[in-house]
């Protein structure tokens, strides 16, 4: 939940369930995903090994013994022989979806400064050019950040431990805040800031940590990132109790209850009191038919996987398998199934994203924009709240907006108010693509109800 690389995506949604409908689609299309790694790897296992490419594999393996450390050896022996073993249009191929997935975080971390940071430090909005030309900078700047720290840190570790220290620096800090703050009504400013610090700071200091002594530092990164997370909540929950005078008004924060906005309450869930598959599930009455079959067949396939890990954990126990029968069995598992899957999903999801481009589209034609919608909170609700912008959205005339101009933009805030937001660009719908500045040509504009856990969300490349 706190960490955000990927929040475009969970919360760029029309409403909330359809939100959740996308986590259950990237749930079925993860399944064939798996299919591209476990051949490349594979393949490159082939390649290092067997007798028709030992001229090939000599150069592979001279190439890795170049490499001082050993974790980063055997973390690279398998790129490095990738790198050899696929023609120079398929690699970039694969630099491309390198290039798609750092382009997300871009937008996600990039954004994040000037929302959470910078806008709510400045207490006044920015003119949309001006708030959208320093979402751009700051997007550079995290990518300009991402190629002097590759180029000048030391890796010490193995990657996965190295992901989860890194994450921690956010999460361990960030996370607290984020989920204490939407869920407990006694969370304070001054909690959130001393477990914000503290967790991140002492991840930091693991980190240096390791740099100075490596290995005789005696935790991983996963133990620091571990340590440094209950850290933080320990640190937010007794600051919180210590300085909280009154409970915070949680319904008001949610727009729930006498604070909801009567237009979106058609949207709100009905909670029911008796226990179905459904609602195990997470099922409610926003689930069409198809829906229902999408979310059942990912659960029920889950639980057959668990009754197949149940069942070979005991048959192991009493008969241990044979080498032969893992290999078919992983073959199958690991090779055959997500080849399926991705010859599926990859007719399904193209077909999919071609129908639900062209309703985007039609959407975006009729798209209205409130440039009051830009990311600030004012005693508690949206700059572009109709409870601080009047019912018509148009007040706060101190910005120097004129409605005529020919593209606006606005900053969406998700969740309580006070978690990330996110920014695009949007234009009139009676202007002529060749017209609008080539800055802001190419948009993505979706809409969420404002009561939503996730509000309006947009992206701008």
């Amino acid at each position: 939940m706190a960490w955000q690389n990927q929040s475009a995506y969970s919360t760029a949604a029309v409403t909330a369930h359809e939100s959740r409908m996308g986590n259950i689609m990237a749930g079925w299309k993860g399944m064939g995903n798996t299919a591209v790694v476990t051949l490349l790897a594979v393949c490159a296992m082939t390649y290092l090994a067997h007798p028709d490419f030992a001229v090939q594999s000599a150069a592979v393996k001279a190439e890795v013994a170049q490499i001082a450390q050993p974790q980063i050896q055997e973390q690279m022996t398998i790129p490095i022989a990738v790198e050899h073993m696929l023609p120079m249009g398929i690699k970039g191929v694969l630099c491309m979806g390198v290039f798609g997935g750092d382009g997300t975080h871009l937008h996600s971390w990039g954004s994040l400064f000037i929302q959470d940071v910078v806008v709510p430090l400045r207490k006044k909005p920015f003119p949309p050019r001006e708030h959208i030309r320093l979402l751009r900078w700051s997007m550079c700047g995290v990518a300009l950040f991402a190629f002097l720290f590759g180029c000048f840190f030391k890796q010490t570790e193995y990657v996965l431990m190295w992901w989860a220290v890194t994450e921690a620096l956010y999460i361990g800090g960030a996370g607290v805040a984020i989920i204490g703050g939407l869920y407990w009504k006694k969370g304070t400013t001054a909690g959130a800031w001393t477990g914000l610090l503290s967790g991140s700071g002492l991840v930091t200091g693991g980190i240096l940590a390791r740099q100075i002594w490596g290995d005789g530092f005696p935790l991983n990164g996963v133990q620091i990132s571990f340590f440094g997370s209950i850290s933080a909540c320990i640190v937010y929950a007794v600051v919180s109790l210590l300085t909280c005078r009154e409970d915070f008004n949680m319904d008001r924060m949610l727009h729930r209850g006498v604070y909801a906005v009567e237009s979106e309450k058609k949207f709100e869930t009905k909670s029911k009191t008796r226990v179905t598959w459904g609602k195990l599930i997470g099922l409610d009455e926003h689930f069409t038919f198809g829906d229902k079959i999408l979310a059942g067949g990912l659960f029920g396939w889950s639980m057959i996987w668990f009754g197949v890990l149940a069942a070979g954990t005991i048959w192991n126990l009493i008969a241990p398998w044979p080498i032969s029968v893992w290999s078919q069995f992983w073959f199958v598992v690991g090779i055959g199934i997500p080849i399926a899957f991705a010859m599926i999903t990859s007719v399904w999801f193209s077909w999919g994203g071609i129908r639900d481009m062209r309703l985007f589209f039609r959407r975006l034609k009729e798209e209205r924009v409130n440039v009051l919608d830009n990311g600030m909170v004012v005693n508690h609700h949206n700059l572009g709240d109709p409870a601080l912008a009047g019912t018509d959205g148009s007040a706060n005339r101190n910005l120097g907006h004129s409605a005529s101009r020919p593209w606006k933009s606005r900053a969406a805030i998700s969740g309580s108010d006070t978690a990330s937001a996110r920014t695009f660009t949007s234009f009139s719908p009676n202007m002529s693509a060749a017209a609008r500045p080539s800055s802001v040509r190419s948009s993505t504009i979706l809409r969420a109800p404002e009561n939503c856990r996730w509000k309006t969300l947009t992206t701008s490349f």
